[in-house]
């Protein structure tokens, strides 16, 4: 017995009693927007033109949803329905917000329909673990938001689903191999942040009535958490996943942090939130948006139009940063006259807590967009698993944008693109990224995982996207980068009049090269530079490939000159051109000089038996040879036609 009392003892230390630090009674609704705030947002909504624009679109989505029949539920080839669970998330927020927010029962109703569909689930799917995550986010707001108006019994089958399927489901693995259905449980990526937060938010749900297994969880995801903010935001907020993965991750983490702070206050979550880089997070998103609002791709994630982000608009209350709302402005206004891209797909399934975050329950609107400056700071560098760098000649769509990262390959989502550079020049698009490729479409190719990242794996060896051969960066001797090896800059320079960083990228090259490093610069706001400083081995030349992967549709390469002309069209359909200058400072270490080709890149993917095509896509390719043990350095200026180069340009590389 004495023994038992002992456990109990440490049980009650090992999970806190998070009763005893209630900010609020036990009242519903009671996560982010609780009992009686929907007035206060109603009429911050009500002062802002876009606010309001944007509540109109939500209903009139939620008007849409009450027409489609349920979901049905089925597993892909990656025993996963992560997209229909997503889409549940979708629905149940536009339902429940739109009941909240006008009290039509319509919407009542059709909600229930949704929660009665997805507790008709044998499980929800603990196999893979994301699909438990989103379905209990949805099952936490339906619960939560319509407590005082479910029918008992829908209200009594959620709760025992949410129970069953989630958080019991969390430390039993819900059926079959308990490790791999709780794989994510230490995990550094975003499966972590959104498994970990989404359980809590549930947690918080159902306190009252589950107080005890409510608490085990909560201590744990509160411990948990610590893993990936940790991985992914120390120490200047650079989340290593990259812009798309950031969104997704830092979502649920922030409706975690959100719930946490509303429910038992805001020391409840404190050791989270002072993790450092957290809070500066939001500047990280918003500066890896381009001058065209388009993103610096790298990793996992895709070029292509942008849209609001949510959750940028907690940092925002958090932190009033008036640049935090410069893109987002420019994002809203550019969709608010076409809603679907807004309500569309698993981006939309949040966009109701954008109006929570962004509108606000204070006496005037959160976020009131005449207050949105642009950033000062042309130059931007973050150290973290996969360092980045951006610079700009300004923050004008027509002026230069340029992007530059460091890193692993080996990060999560990562690619072989240690060293890639992107730029635009004129409002227009030239150095480029070709993104991923679909995770179903490779699963149902049956040639391998796409998530294994040894050698050997089909991600570098079967698909281009992924290896050193489609990214603008170096290919020495035909061989990949090295996996598990980190560029870090080693030195760099914020001055408007010269901005460049420094990548010392050996380890990415060992056995390859001697040295590797890369700098890339904006001198003067009006030209870019790229500079590589290599060195061969003593054993043997290195037949080195500089790449370019770019979407500019016109190409003249000029013999005489070894210039290269691209051209490329602005969102006008304005052709605007750049000249590349490449430069090779040690004839003697290269006496072949430099060979210049543009590659098709449909021309070199194998496609379609393992990739989407990249139409329009070419690579821009020098190549040339180091002697043995010899260094040489390569400088490519690129410059507007036009514009006149400097004819002594300082390395940026010492």
């Amino acid at each position: 017995m004495r023994y038992l009392k002992i456990i109990a003892v440490l049980l009650l230390m090992a999970f806190p009693d998070f009763g005893k630090c209630l900010a609020q009674d036990m009242t519903h609704p009671r996560l982010i927007l609780r009992k009686g705030e929907e007035t206060a947002l109603a009429a911050n909504i009500a002062k802002d033109v876009i606010w309001s624009r944007l509540h109109e679109i939500v209903l009139e989505e939620s008007e849409r949803l009450l027409e489609i029949p349920e979901q049905k539920y089925k597993l892909g080839v990656r025993k996963a329905m992560h997209g229909q669970c997503c889409e549940t998330v979708r629905r149940m927020l536009f339902m429940a917000y739109s009941y909240r927010m006008t009290g039509d029962r319509r919407f009542l109703d059709k909600a229930e329909k949704i929660i009665l569909n997805m507790c008709a689930l044998d499980s929800w799917n603990p196999y893979h673990f994301l699909d438990v995550a989103e379905l209990t986010v949805a099952a936490s707001f339906a619960y939560d938001w319509l407590y005082h108006d479910l029918n008992p019994k829908t209200r009594d089958l959620l709760k025992r689903s949410i129970r069953d399927y989630a958080l019991i489901a969390s430390e039993t693995g819900g059926g079959g191999n308990k490790d791999y259905n709780l794989r994510w449980m230490d995990m550094t990526s975003n499966w972590s942040q959104i498994c970990h937060g989404s359980l809590a938010i549930a947690s918080i749900a159902l306190y009252d009535e589950e107080k005890e297994l409510a608490d085990r969880i909560i201590s744990r995801s509160i411990q948990k958490m610590h893993i990936p903010m940790e991985a992914e935001y120390v120490p200047m907020g650079a989340y290593s996943q990259g812009i798309g993965y950031w969104g997704y991750g830092t979502a649920l983490n922030v409706m975690f942090l959100d719930s946490m702070q509303k429910f038992f206050g805001s020391d409840s979550v404190s050791e989270l939130v002072d993790i450092p880089g957290f809070m500066q997070t939001g500047t990280y998103y918003c500066q890896l948006l381009t001058n065209t609002l388009e993103s610096f791709a790298f990793s996992d994630n895709s070029t292509g139009e942008n849209l609001p982000e949510h959750c940028i608009f907690w940092f925002y209350d958090k932190t009033r940063d008036p640049a935090l709302l410069h893109y987002q402005k420019q994002l809203l206004e550019r969709c608010i006259d076409t809603p679907s891209k807004l309500t569309s797909g698993t981006y939309a399934r949040h966009l109701p807590l954008m109006l929570v975050w962004g509108a606000g329950t204070g006496s005037a609107p959160t976020a009131d967009f005449a207050n949105a400056e642009t950033p000062e700071e042309l130059f931007y560098l973050a150290e973290g698993l996969n360092p980045v760098c951006t610079m700009r000649s300004g923050w004008d769509r027509d002026d230069i944008w340029v992007g530059f990262k460091a890193g692993n390959p080996s990060c999560a989502h990562g690619h072989m693109d240690v060293g890639t550079f992107m730029f635009e020049y004129g409002g227009a698009r030239f150095g480029v990224d070709l993104g991923s490729d679909g995770y179903g479409k490779i699963a149902e190719l049956k040639i391998g995982s796409m998530f294994k990242m040894d050698e050997g794996a089909i991600r570098w060896n079967n698909l281009m996207r992924y290896n050193n051969f489609s990214h603008s960066t170096l290919t020495v001797d035909g061989q990949f980068q090295n996996l598990d090896t980190k560029a870090e800059f080693i030195s760099h320079s914020n001055d408007p009049s010269r901005m460049y960083a420094v990548a010392d990228m050996t380890s990415t090259y060992s056995g390859q090269l001697a040295s590797a490093k890369r700098g890339v610069g904006l001198i003067g706001r009006k030209y870019i530079v790229v500079e590589d400083l290599l060195q061969a081995r003593r054993s043997s030349k290195a037949s080195v490939v500089w790449n370019l992967t770019t979407m500019a549709s016109e190409y003249r390469y000029d013999k005489e000159t070894g210039e290269i002309l691209l051209g490329a069209p602005n969102a006008g359909g304005d052709m605007q051109y750049v000249r590349i200058i490449p430069v090779l400072e040690n004839h003697e270490a290269s006496p072949s000089g430099i060979s210049v080709k543009r590659i098709s890149v449909n021309s070199t993917i194998n496609y379609p038996h393992n990739e989407r095509p990249a139409d329009g896509c070419w690579f821009i390719r020098l190549k040339f040879t180091i002697k043995k043990d010899m260094t040489q350095r390569l400088k490519c200026i690129i410059v507007p036609e036009g514009e006149t180069v400097p004819e002594n340009i300082e390395n940026l590389i010492k």
